[in-house]
């Protein structure tokens, strides 16, 4: 799907007759989600395939966010990981009431990838970090309220607005037609909690948001420090890390360490086990090594940052 994607941006890009390209799975309950992560476990034991798919992958979320035509992603459904890649980095980003946006990567022993530490670090802060250590799933009202999103339009509406984007000539009128169809959403209801996730998580390590947590009299810090506890450690950490420093970084050099990490998480028991766990037995018992955070070392983290030898 890759490939057969970046086929066609390539081919529509010198084609004059194509004017804007229109991004979608055709499905209200998934947009994308799950299938890389499906493929990198069949494929664990091939070295080539694992680089080569991560490469194509990111070389893909680099080609949609500096291409020269409009793409519109149209988002339904869930929306996590590599399907994030696939629609965060298009010019305009609708979702509809059925949307829930991810990067889940921590659940599976990973880290979140697709260029996140530029698009969630646009995000008031920590709520980027926040997001990307715990997995939370983010609302339709809580995409367009970050910018995540960039238009609202329900379901209903969508088969005439992909007619009407089909008449669109310039960026004025898909911006007219999106537009149109746009319905603001009231603010209030996203992110309830934020005022606990900004005193939490503005930490200076992994292990300074647990002790935030722990000491934290609501039940929505309780849930959350229950949540992180599921989380791969090496996982937390290097993600932490990596939050901090992409802070203000451009897409281009996210998507470089974002590589390096992919290669060294893969040599690294965890992703294997949380994705056998999470995706392929569904048991959720995942055992990871270190078991705990205290296990994981500055070292260990910051090897995860080398270039790894071939």
């Amino acid at each position: 799907m890759i490939q057969s994607i970046q086929e066609h941006l390539k081919k529509w890009k010198e084609d004059p007759f194509i004017q804007l390209i229109i991004l979608g799975s055709g499905m209200d309950k998934v947009f994308c989600a799950g299938g890389d992560i499906k493929a990198v476990y069949q494929n664990q034991n091939n070295p080539n395939y694992v680089r080569t798919f991560f490469q194509l992958e990111y070389d893909l979320n680099a080609a949609i966010y500096n291409y020269p035509k409009p793409i519109i992603a149209l988002v339904s459904g869930l929306t996590l990981g590599g399907g994030m890649g696939l629609s965060m980095h298009a010019t305009y980003r609708v979702v509809n009431e059925n949307a829930l946006l991810g990067m889940p990567e921590t659940t599976i022993g990973f880290f979140p990838d697709v260029g996140s530490g530029y698009f969630y670090n646009k995000l008031p802060q920590p709520l980027g970090l926040y997001l990307a250590l715990t997995g939370s799933l983010v609302s339709p009202t809580e995409a367009l309220m970050t910018g995540l999103a960039s238009h609202y339009v329900p379901s209903s509406g969508w088969k005439t607005l992909i007619t009407d984007l089909k008449e669109c000539r310039n960026k004025n009128d898909i911006e007219a037609c999106l537009g149109k169809y746009h319905e603001p959403q009231e603010p209030s209801s996203a992110f309830p909690f934020l005022g606990i996730i900004q005193s939490c998580f503005d930490a200076k390590s992994v292990e300074e948001i647990f002790e935030n947590l722990k000491k934290h009299p609501s039940q929505f810090a309780k849930d959350c420090y229950e949540k992180l506890l599921t989380k791969s450690p090496i996982s937390l950490k290097v993600t932490f890390k990596k939050f901090k420093q992409n802070k203000g970084w451009s897409l281009k050099d996210v998507l470089t360490q974002d590589f390096v990490l992919s290669q060294n998480f893969m040599k690294h028991p965890d992703p294997i086990e949380g994705i056998r766990a999470q995706v392929i037995d569904k048991d959720k018992y995942r055992k990871w090594a270190p078991s705990d955070l205290e296990g994981v070392t500055e070292e260990m983290v910051d090897s995860f940052f080398y270039s790894p030898k071939a």
